[in-house]
């Protein structure tokens, strides 16, 4: 896996995206913001590999963990890319970055909060943590 444990991919997965939030909001930074990008959109394949090979081998906590991180990540994107339309003057497409990120943040923190809503899926209370701590 590309990563040892769920802390050391929590760990990278949170600095990526302090990193993309400093970013994100940045009026004159359109090269930065697509750097980042890139970056996030990185980050993503990483985490649906770590996601997919904890399932394979059946480790929930890894699985449960990289599906909300990877929720977290997709919200990033979709958020920078926003930005990023509205600078090209396309805010359709704008619009639907925004509804994207949303949901994918819906996602990730009601799976953190409340996981009996994702049948088939459980959390350890450890995994809670990945939204706020």
């Amino acid at each position: 896996m590309e990563w040892d444990s769920v802390k050391e991919m929590e760990r990278d997965v949170r600095e990526l995206v302090d990193n993309g939030l400093r970013v994100c909001f940045g009026s004159c930074c359109h090269e930065l913001q697509t750097q980042e990008q890139h970056r996030q959109h990185a980050l993503i394949q990483k985490l649906k590999k770590y996601h997919q090979q904890a399932i394979e081998v059946q480790n929930e906590e890894q699985a449960n963990a990289a599906f909300i991180n990877l929720n977290i990540a997709a919200a990033l994107l979709h958020h920078l890319q926003l930005w990023l339309l509205l600078k090209a003057d396309c805010p359709e497409e704008a619009w639907n970055q925004l509804v994207e990120s949303l949901d994918s943040f819906r996602v990730a923190g009601l799976f953190a909060v409340r996981p009996e809503i994702c049948p088939g899926r459980r959390t350890p209370s450890l995994v809670r943590g990945t939204l706020g701590g």
